[in-house]
């Protein structure tokens, strides 16, 4: 390289230089691409619905056949208590006059 001020084309092409060679570098460096050598087929997204289908059903079947198979007192619908009578209603609630509460005592 010469001595001395640059016009704008040498500094130009100069750049243009550098620029292809920094490429051919980086060319150089990088790894090439891999391609896929596998002769399976790529799978679809009905494919993809259908396995999430089959093993939502599948769980669904082993849940149901626990459930069956387990004493769950969730599921049970017989009564496990004696309901109690209630005792009076309202109107002899009230006719029995209880205290209130008036927030002074």
């Amino acid at each position: 390289m010469k001595e001395g001020p640059i016009n704008d084309n040498e500094l130009k092409t100069k750049l243009k230089e550098i620029r292809t060679q920094i490429i051919e570098l980086r060319k150089k460096r990088m790894p090439p691409k891999r391609t896929s050598t596998s002769e399976t087929p790529a799978i679809t997204l009905d494919a993809i619905r259908q396995l999430i289908n089959d093993g939502i059903s599948s769980a669904l079947k082993a849940q149901a056949a626990a459930m069956a198979n387990s004493d769950n007192s969730n599921r049970n619908t017989e009564p496990r208590e004696i309901p109690i009578a209630k005792r009076g209603n309202y109107k002899e609630f009230i006719n029995s006059q209880p205290s209130y509460f008036n927030g002074t005592e």
